[in-house]
């Protein structure tokens, strides 16, 4: 049998097709269509193209038909988090979905903790990481600045529940992706009505939780027709947060951390219950709902963002592995960044050359600049796994687990000197997995 994943990244997309039948789902793994993440900078700021990333859906759909045929099953979607939608009550989309790094939730956060709820009270009845990218702040955002597209939307949709509901004509929130929002309560695994009742969001907009694994429908007939498909392929909801799926792929519970390091880093372990302490507030932890049914507690980390924009900068200058073995050959660094400093948030569009601002960090903390691509990366990498020890220890403490082992899961897995860097930094045993992590935890 086999099964579609659509699987959506910050960088890019794929549409997958894999063997269910037995044996390993990676060994039969067959990227049919790689796309980019399509964005748009419009007068109204960094947004997402969703149409243009649905078009992409249906051509690698098309392909998969065309190369499969009766012998898929189902499909199913995940993306990166927080990012959503509003459509009204004809299924029209109000407006394109913003990036998470735009502009337009700057200093919100802050009139949230004055006007609404103060920030530990907040993390206590959402249990999410606070972070300006959250869903809470970004909806609260467009509420303030255009009032009436909020007063007068239909449903709350994430952007995989939004193509869900393009694809199949059913409109669901998932659960795992739901749980990224700052509007979920992980005590009743809900979402979190009196919070949302006191941003002044109208709470019609926010349908049933819908659980990971659900059997949603099947594609809709105008989508068959494009994809030429004459037989049902039936929908079904992935955890579809990417994380969660990229989690999946290591297991239930135990004393096994992952570290899914792709654009972002996150470092988790799933409990039962969510973990709201003191302790996990101060040292910014999150909890989102697994694939499982219980909360991972993580933490998210700027990740190989920082690395993917100096590589802009080096287009066609060198290779990703040469560049790899040129840092591997450079000495540790005197000084290293903060890899979850705003400084470094931002796109180059917005925030200048990421190796501007990479040397600008190190400047004012005493540190040489530097101008060769393998010292760069070796500064990032060496910072990441840095960062990764630091996270490792304060997982252990909140947590009460003793790890005994991290997988090292999607893109990051194949950066060696990474992997040889975050053991040496954690003093943990690292278990490089799965590549393509969150398409194998999809389906």
């Amino acid at each position: 049998m086999k099964r579609i994943a659509i699987d959506l990244g910050a960088s890019n997309g794929r549409v997958v097709v894999c063997e269910t039948g037995g044996g390993n789902i990676a060994d039969t793994m067959d990227i049919v269509h790689r796309f980019p993440s399509h964005t748009v900078e419009l007068p109204t700021g960094l947004h997402w193209n969703l149409p243009g990333i649905y078009e992409e859906i249906i051509t690698g759909l098309g392909l998969a038909v065309e190369k499969y045929g009766v012998e898929i099953a189902s499909a199913a979607i995940d993306s990166w988090g927080v990012d959503y939608s509003l459509i009204d009550g004809k299924g029209q989309l109000m407006f394109l979905p913003y990036h998470y790094r735009d502009e337009h939730t700057d200093g919100i956060p802050e009139r949230v903790f004055a006007e609404i709820i103060p920030a530990q009270e907040l993390f206590k009845t959402t249990g999410v990481q606070i972070m300006q990218l959250n869903t809470i702040f970004q909806l609260y955002a467009v509420k303030n600045d255009h009032p009436g597209i909020v007063a007068s939307a239909d449903r709350y949709l994430s952007i995989p529940d939004l193509l869900t509901f393009w694809l199949t004509g059913e409109k669901i929130n998932e659960r795992s992706h739901a749980s990224t929002t700052g509007l979920f309560d992980p005590s009743t695994g809900d979402w979190a009505w009196e919070l949302i009742e006191r941003l002044g969001l109208p709470k019609n907009i926010f349908g049933p939780i819908t659980p990971s694994g659900t059997k949603v429908g099947s594609l809709r007939d105008v989508v068959k027709r494009s994809i030429g498909a004459d037989h049902d392929i039936e929908f079904i909801t992935a955890a579809s947060h990417d994380t969660q799926s990229a989690a999946y792929t290591v297991g239930r519970g135990g004393q096994n951390a992952f570290l899914s390091c792709g654009t972002w880093s996150i470092i988790g372990l799933e409990r039962d219950k969510a973990i709201t302490t003191d302790a996990a507030y101060e040292n910014e932890f999150s909890n989102e709902a697994s694939g499982f049914g219980g909360y991972n507690l993580l933490k998210n980390i700027m990740g190989l963002w920082i690395l993917q924009e100096c590589v802009v900068e080096w287009e066609g200058e060198t290779s990703y592995a040469e560049l790899i073995d040129a840092a591997s050959d450079c000495s540790t660094p005197e000084v290293l960044i903060d890899v979850n400093d705003p400084l470094f948030m931002k796109a180059h569009e917005q925030a200048g050359p990421m190796t501007g601002r990479i040397n600008a960090y190190l400047k004012e903390r005493g540190g040489t600049p530097i101008r060769i691509p393998g010292e760069f990366v070796r500064l990032i990498v060496e910072s990441l796994a840095d960062y990764y020890g630091k996270t490792v220890v304060q997982l252990e403490e909140i947590s009460g687990v003793k790890l005994d082992r991290i997988h090292l899961i999607g893109g990051g897995s194949k950066n060696s000197l990474l992997a040889r860097l975050t053991q040496e930094k954690t003093g943990v045993e690292v278990i490089v997995g799965e590549g393509e992590a969150t398409a194998v935890g999809n389906v």
